[in-house]
């Protein structure tokens, strides 16, 4: 009752202050829009079971396709025609780089070496056909790698890779403590795989 009563309140503030941007600025005023979007994002998250089964994504998706028409793209969710080759969203792939992460930090946990936890996050990414934000190439154990090392920066936790690697590597933990290390390893790599095609839908897809 205590965090429902604190959630509800920070919803309640974060709205009134989008609101106010929105009533200054206009109808035209996309950042208070993105600000209610993430009032609502942040208060489905501090509760553990509707963020298990992912009902902040479809305000994320909506709110990533705000964001990007201020960098001059708009995403097919805006789009009158939905069209293919889509690229990653920043919040979106930021939230893949941190679960990601914590993936690799569970394998290790559970008995795997470092560069065989690495290939092995790697391998699923490349399965699903995830690339990485930049360039054209395939995710690899490094680029991997790299993402952890986004995580451990930012020692204050204050970025959405960050927030993702605690939220997961709890959850993964909890499952550790209950499971023979080859299941928790099989789970850890299977929950990813969950969670990328509900994110991204459109890599269920047949190449």
């Amino acid at each position: 009752m205590r965090t429902l009563n604190s959630g509800l309140g920070f919803l309640f503030e974060r709205l009134r202050q989008a609101q106010a941007q929105f009533e200054q600025k206009g109808d035209s005023d996309r950042q208070s829009v993105f600000s209610a979007l993430g009032a609502f994002w942040s208060f489905i998250t501090l509760f553990e079971k509707p963020l298990a089964e992912n009902l902040q994504v479809p305000i994320t998706r909506l709110q990533d396709a705000l964001l990007m028409l201020d960098r001059g793209k708009t995403e097919p969710i805006l789009k009158p025609v939905r069209r293919s080759g889509r690229a990653f969203s920043s919040e979106t792939h930021a939230s893949l780089r941190g679960h990601a992460a914590a993936t690799l930090q569970l394998l290790q946990q559970a008995g795997l070496a470092r560069p065989d936890a690495r290939e092995a996050v790697a391998a699923v990414l490349r399965q699903l056909r995830v690339r990485p934000e930049r360039g054209s190439g395939s995710v690899t154990a490094t680029t991997v790698q790299n993402w952890r090392d986004e995580v451990a920066r930012d020692f204050r936790r204050h970025g959405t890779v960050a927030r993702m690697y605690e939220h997961k590597l709890a959850r993964g933990q909890a499952m550790l403590s209950e499971f023979p290390k080859d299941q928790a390893r099989r789970s850890a790599l299977e929950e990813l795989t969950y969670w990328i095609r509900t994110m991204l839908p459109e890599l269920r897809k047949p190449t």
